[in-house]
């Protein structure tokens, strides 16, 4: 896949939930994230979620494969990471 194949806005919509979980982590832990940290954790989520549809082989994907739910998907992952890490 390439960049030019995704939506920038829907991309950022789909990663909203998993910057959520993210923030309410940190706030739970006594940390309440900043405009600046938020900014910063939305944009290495969403940076790392276009990194891994640009490697996916559209050819190769089934017909119903949603890269909107593969990136849902990774980006959930790696608000775990971000939160098991903290």
């Amino acid at each position: 896949m390439t960049e030019s194949e995704l939506d920038p806005q829907r991309l950022r919509q789909v990663v909203v939930p998993a910057v959520d979980a993210v923030c309410a982590h940190r706030m739970a832990c006594g940390r309440t994230p900043d405009l600046e940290q938020l900014t910063a954790i939305r944009e290495a989520l969403e940076d790392h979620v276009l990194q891994a549809l640009q490697q996916v082989d559209l050819t190769v994907m089934p017909r119903d494969w949603s890269w909107e739910k593969a990136a849902e998907a990774f980006a959930a992952d790696l608000a775990e990471v971000l939160m098991k890490g903290r």
